[in-house]
């Protein structure tokens, strides 16, 4: 992976969200995952009930909500491992549908690389791999009655 090109203030779209280079090393990348949100823009789930109006008299704010962690090259299977952290309401199904081809994009990999993905919320977390390795349930089954 070529992580000398991204500089500070680096962004791509991913999810609806923007990812902001934040740091490097030789093998990985990280960026935080945030929304720039201004006077008459929609309140995020995240910002609650609190008074933002002070704080964005001077402009828009840009509000963090996580962070993408990209390692490649990694040993195994899948040389590109994602780590996600976002709040709950970005741990679905859709949202790894989604994620993965605007990721694999932004950092110039070829669509069929190979990945796997955990994507954590505070209270659950999914994770998916191409090619499929195993199968993995991270939820419980309750027995009816």
């Amino acid at each position: 992976m070529e992580t000398m090109r991204w500089k500070h203030g680096d962004q791509f779209p991913v999810l609806d969200l923007d990812a902001e280079f934040r740091f490097r090393s030789a093998s990985s990348l990280s960026f935080e995952l945030g929304k720039l949100v201004g006077r008459d823009s929609p309140r995020l789930p995240e910002m609650g009930d609190e008074p933002w109006k002070f704080l964005l008299e001077g402009g828009p704010v840009r509000v963090v909500l996580g962070w993408l962690d990209a390692y490649h090259p990694c040993e195994g299977h899948h040389r590109l491992q994602l780590r996600v952290g976002l709040p709950d309401r970005y741990v679905s199904w859709e949202s790894l549908r989604d994620l993965v081809p605007q990721v694999v994009a932004a950092l110039g990999f070829p669509a069929d690389e190979p990945y796997h993905v955990l994507l954590a919320g505070l209270s659950q977390q999914m994770s998916t791999e191409e090619p499929q390795s195993e199968f993995v349930s991270t939820s419980r089954w309750q027995p009816p009655g």
